[in-house]
């Protein structure tokens, strides 16, 4: 929770919200989401807001609604952003899987 002051790339805010929602932090992940949109206001550009535009919201709602117990509107959004993010941002595989089990993980729940 302490990396939630602003948003900077989805590779690792990603991470921190996969954190958060595996241990029900909902109030991180809200703040998450609030920084993510401003984010998306400013005059950044680039590959990462470029990304992030099309992903990181639905990445980081299905994040919320998981830890929240809502598990059918998390798989409707991570199912549908998880693979794209992961084709599109770098890391190592180890990295790149734990986002590979969260989506097993939440298909064995719904």
């Amino acid at each position: 929770a302490q990396h939630i002051d602003e948003f900077t790339v989805l590779f690792y805010d990603g991470h921190a919200a996969l954190s958060a929602a595996m241990v029900g932090d909902t109030s991180c992940l809200q703040t998450m989401l609030e920084n993510l949109g401003e984010y998306l206001k400013s005059d950044r550009g680039g590959w990462n807001k470029i990304v992030t535009s099309q992903h990181g919201t639905d990445l980081i709602q299905g994040m919320l609604a998981m830890s929240a117990g809502e598990y059918g509107e998390a798989a409707d959004k991570l199912l549908s952003s998880v693979s794209e993010v992961m084709r599109k941002v770098y890391g190592s595989k180890s990295q790149k899987s734990i986002f590979l089990f969260d989506n097993s993980l939440l298909l064995y729940f719904v």
